[in-house]
Order: C-alpha cells, then sequence, then structure tokens
C-alpha cells in the first residue's frame, strides 16, 4: 500500500492523492516451498530445545553419580584415618615399652597424616561437586540442604558394544538431527532461489487518485518487474556457501 498527498503550488486549490496497493503473485505461488522450508527450520528449532534439555539433563545426572562417587571415596578414606590412628596409637604403646624403634613410629605418623590430607582433599571434591549439582538445578538458600545416598550403583551387567553405540548415537542425536534439518533447509531454499531467478515478478492491485479540484479517479494496477540485471546471484552464492557450511558441519558432528 503506498499513499501520496501532493500540494498544488497553484490554482485550482485543493489537496491531491494517489492511493496504490498491490499484491505480489509469486509470492503465491511459493507459498507451498516457502512453507516447507518454515517446516524444516521450525523442526530444527524443536531439535535444538531438545538437545539443550536432553543435554542438561545427563550433565546432572553426571553430576549427581560424581558427588556419589566423592561420598563413597570419603566415607572409604574416613575409614582409613580410622585405622591409621588405632594402628599409631597401638605403635606409640609399643615404642613406649621399648620394642618400637623412633623410624616405624614416625613411619605410623606419616601414614596417618597422608591418610589424613587424602581425607580432606575428597572432602573438597565433594564440597565442589555438591556445588555443581546445586547450580545445574538451580538451587539455593534451604533448597540446597539435601541428601543422596553416598554409594554409587552397581555397574550394568552388560555393556553395549561400540559400533551399536556409535549407530545409536549417529541414529539419535538431536543434534544431529537439527544439523540434518539445517541442511536440509538451505537446500529448499537454495532450490526456491534458484527455480525462480528468472521469473519476472508480477504485481497486480488497484488506484485511486483524488484530483485538487475534488475528482476522484480509480482504476486497476500492474507492476512488472523483470530480472535483467539481478537475478539473484548474491542470494544464491550466498545459500551455496551455507549450504556447503551446514554439510561439512554435519558431518563433522557425526564423525
Amino acid at each position: 500500500l503506498q499513499v501520496d498527498v501532493l500540494q498544488p503550488d497553484g490554482s485550482p486549490r485543493g489537496t491531491a492523492m494517489e492511493i496504490e496497493f498491490a499484491q505480489d503473485l509469486l509470492s503465491f505461488l511459493t507459498i507451498p516451498a516457502r512453507r516447507a522450508v518454515a517446516q524444516a527450520q521450525l523442526e530444527q528449532t524443536r531439535a535444538l530445545v531438545t538437545s539443550e534439555v536432553i543435554e542438561l539433563a545427563f550433565e546432572v545426572r553426571g553430576a549427581y553419580y560424581t558427588l556419589q562417587g566423592a561420598q563413597q571415596a570419603r566415607d572409604v578414606l574416613d575409614r582409613v584415618v580410622e585405622t591409621a590412628t588405632a594402628s599409631l596409637e597401638y605403635a606409640s604403646a609399643i615404642h613406649a615399652a621399648g620394642n618400637l624403634s623412633d623410624l616405624e613410629l614416625a613411619n605410623q605418623r606419616a601414614q596417618l597424616r597422608e591418610a589424613e590430607v587424602e581425607r580432606a582433599e575428597i572432602e573438597l571434591e565433594v564440597v565442589d561437586a555438591r556445588e555443581r549439582l546445586n547450580q545445574l538445578m538451580g538451587l539455593w538458600g534451604s533448597e540446597t540442604a539435601w541428601a543422596i545416598p553416598s554409594r554409587l550403583p552397581d555397574l550394568p551387567a552388560d555393556d553395549l558394544s561400540v559400533p551399536r553405540l556409535e549407530s545409536m548415537a549417529v541414529a539419535q542425536r538431536l543434534d544431529l538431527e537439527a544439523a540434518r534439518l539445517e541442511t536440509e533447509a538451505l537446500a529448499r531454499s537454495l532450490d526456491l532461489q534458484q527455480t525462480f531467478r528468472w521469473t519476472p515478478r508480477f504485481a497486480i492491485g488497484g488506484e485511486a487518485d483524488r484530483e485538487p479540484d475534488g475528482t476522484w479517479l480509480f482504476g486497476p494496477h500492474v507492476e512488472v518487474t523483470l530480472p535483467v540485471f539481478d537475478h539473484g546471484q548474491a542470494e544464491i552464492s550466498r545459500l551455496r556457501a551455507q549450504l556447503r557450511q551446514a554439510e561439512k558441519r554435519y558431518a563433522a558432528m557425526a564423525v
């Protein structure tokens, strides 16, 4: 729609107005093709969003097992420290009786200190793993007062074979599906651009003119644009480059 308002600089005095409206016919002809491109882009976005959600879920799961492993290691080291403490007490009693050398007693003390250091290090790992899990789950304040079992679950009896894992990854990963849909949408867009690159663009509509004396003139409006100098070379080159990039990116992700 285009509206022009003109004021004459002489007689007759009055306001002239031109109103034009037109619709591109080619846009109607390409509706199915453009709908297919939009559908591929929508499916790509869905796959990306779902992939991000699943990725976060698995990251939370991994952080959960990391915390469980650190807690289990801490429990083991607690028992090691208890054993080393009892051993040092027994060695000290024997040393006081003159049946243990100073060197052997020092070795017992060193073993206890080493166990205590390892226990302190694993305690830091527990704190870090717990904080990481809180961050991933978006918890804060009183919500962080949760507890989980300290022991890791048993390993599965049967492991999946590497070839099966690889085929499952290629077939079921949603980020790969999103990359594939990206190439599909770009290929459809390129095909659409190439198909209609030489097609003249027709627009039909109507026009109304108001003369300065108040007379209205009505009639049809036809507009034809011929692709003489610009037949989409730049757009086609851009789409081709983007399609090559998408194909290489998809292949790299699959590998």
